[in-house]
């Protein structure tokens, strides 16, 4: 049986990151030691501002990952007070990995910008009910959040925090300068690849979190495919339900 560590995972998709960050600013470079206006189709491929790319491609499937080991999670803890807290966190994580697929919060900017006439640090318009929406998980999710184990609740307010540095903090600047200058100078294309790159080191240390969190607290979970037919053989024993560290 093959067993993936959660230092493994994190190292694996830390350097998935390491060279996407590489070729984005190698290509960065090239195009603006050229003076290019238009960025050539291997340059694209790897730019964190680009969408349908290699980058984009990454956050979305690193969001999946994230979102499927809670789902894993709630599944091992569904007799267990605080399921429906795993479940739901599952569910907002593959909406993100939605979003980051199909751009849903690209295309409220421009109704919502429209709408309230807004400009400035809200110029990227989509961060206010994403902020909201985050507002609220963070009240519902307060009790949950305070009730793992220390180590899983560090990570998870670390990784949140420096997911929430670059998609919601940084986002609000990069807006302005959007509106003010365009994208094409330096100090947009700083803000842009801090953005990104924050975003992708917040989601591989929440990976880590819920892969330390498996394998600490849920040696049993196993997860694979069957016929349906039930042997009575290899069931895992019952899992302890988390609450305070032991």
């Amino acid at each position: 049986m093959l067993v993936l560590r959660p230092q493994t995972i994190a190292r694996v998709l830390g350097t998935i990151v390491l060279l996407l960050t590489l070729g984005h600013i190698i290509g960065g470079l090239y195009v603006y030691l050229r003076g290019l206006t238009v960025i050539p189709w291997g340059v694209a491929l790897f730019h964190f501002d680009h969408e349908a790319n290699l980058p984009s491609l990454y956050s979305a499937l690193a969001l999946l990952l994230a979102g499927l080991l809670l789902l894993a999670i709630a599944h091992a803890e569904k007799a267990g007070r605080w399921y429906r807290y795993w479940l739901g966190l599952g569910l907002v994580f593959l909406f993100l990995a939605t979003d980051e697929a199909v751009m849903i919060h690209e295309q409220l900017m421009p109704v919502l910008r429209e709408a309230f006439g807004l400009s400035g640090l809200l110029y990227f318009a989509w961060v206010i009910p994403y902020g909201l929406g985050l507002l609220g998980l963070l009240v519902i999710y307060a009790r949950f959040i305070f009730s793992l184990p220390a180590k899983t609740r560090n990570l998870f307010l670390l990784s949140g925090g420096i997911y929430v540095l670059g998609a919601l903090v940084i986002e609000l600047f990069e807006g302005a300068q959007m509106e003010a200058a365009g994208a094409r100078n330096l100090r947009y294309q700083a803000l842009m690849s801090c953005e990104e790159l924050l975003e992708m080191i917040g989601v591989i240390l929440f990976i880590y979190a819920l892969s330390d969190y498996i394998a600490e607290r849920l040696p049993g979970l196993r997860i694979g495919f069957g016929n349906g037919r039930s042997t009575g053989a290899g069931r895992p024993g019952s899992i302890p339900e988390h609450g305070a560290d032991p």
